[in-house]
């Protein structure tokens, strides 16, 4: 997570200063982004030039892995999906205390570093009513076997033309 996040921050942070948006507009940012941009102008060159070789091994990798299977599919996330505002907060996952964000972001977050392709979409609602999402990860430059087997999936449900239940919906 730490390679991620050495990576990510300092390049969401010049992509919004570049875009004109940070640091001239950060009043409209909430404090969790605000502060992820803020952390992102503090994370040193070194640092990130050797995350990005350390993002080239394990890309090789993973990429290495996948040539064993056609594609993966996978939950985008642990559980059913959180209320916003507990984004950067901990919560408890099957008896163990994680920082939300994290959890959230381990089970994209190798495929996002290794730049493999990657489809996520609806697959459901918990018991509660609250989205459950499955990811598709196929191997470098096959995309259209990822577009077939996501196709494929939605022509034999409906999830991804269903609205949010109404508990839900009416706080969007």
């Amino acid at each position: 997570m730490d390679l991620y996040r050495t990576i990510q921050k300092p390049e969401a942070t010049l992509a919004h200063t570049q875009k004109g948006w940070y640091p001239a507009h950060s009043e409209l940012y909430s404090e969790l982004v605000r502060t992820r941009l803020q952390e992102g102008e503090r994370i040193p060159a070194v640092a990130y030039l050797n995350a990005q070789q350390e993002r080239r091994i394990f890309a090789s990798s993973l990429r290495s892995l996948m040539q064993r299977v056609d594609a993966l599919v996978l939950p985008t996330i642990p559980t059913p999906a959180i209320p916003l505002e507990l984004a950067g907060k901990t919560i408890e996952i099957d008896g163990q205390s994680e920082d939300a964000t994290t959890a959230y972001l381990r089970i994209t977050m190798p495929f996002s570093l290794a730049g493999l392709p990657t489809v996520a979409f609806p697959a459901g609602f918990s018991a509660a009513g609250l989205p459950i999402g499955l990811q598709v990860v196929g191997r470098p430059f096959e995309e259209a076997t990822v577009l077939r087997i996501v196709n494929a999936y939605q022509q034999m449900t409906d999830w991804h033309q269903r609205q949010l239940p109404s508990a839900i919906n009416k706080d969007i």
